[in-house]
């Protein structure tokens, strides 16, 4: 019998085959977290009255956590009815209802400010809160409660 192999050739193919199973393999591992990190909210919106049905927003700049905002898709306003002493603006959403949104169709290029037009809104006397919306439904941090009077006045 033809011996093909002595046993050095066979113990140094086996080691040359296990270095390049690690070294194939080294690359393959573990690169980052598979569980993305959570999107934080963009911050507060500053929002006043132009005229009496009229809001102007001022969209934010920054997310919570204090870096460059990007990825805001909308703006929501919600409302709640009179019958509560300024509630605050996480009682708004939790509670109430959007009465309006404005999407964007580009999203990068989101303008900073946005005016809203309330005047098809018919709802009685309550209060008001404006959001900034993140791709994915992330809701930012809600405005200040805005005074919200009847329609028909």
């Amino acid at each position: 019998m033809l011996k093909l192999f002595n046993m050095s050739s066979l113990m140094r193919m086996l080691a040359v085959s296990l270095f390049l199973v690690y070294f194939m393999s080294y690359g393959c591992g573990r690169k980052g977290d598979p569980i993305p990190r959570p999107i934080a909210r963009p911050s507060v919106c500053s929002v006043r009255w132009s005229s009496c049905r009229v809001l102007d927003i001022q969209l934010p700049t920054k997310d919570e956590d204090g870096h460059n905002l990007i990825g805001v898709e909308k703006v929501r306003v919600y409302y709640v009815p009179m019958g509560y002493d300024r509630p605050t603006g996480d009682f708004i959403i939790t509670s109430g209802q959007v009465i309006m949104e404005q999407s964007q169709k580009n999203v990068t290029n989101l303008r900073s400010q946005v005016r809203l037009d309330l005047q098809e809104i018919n709802y009685p006397p309550g209060w008001l809160t404006v959001v900034a919306m993140r791709v994915g439904g992330v809701a930012g941090v809600p405005s200040e409660t805005l005074a919200w009077m009847d329609s028909s006045s």
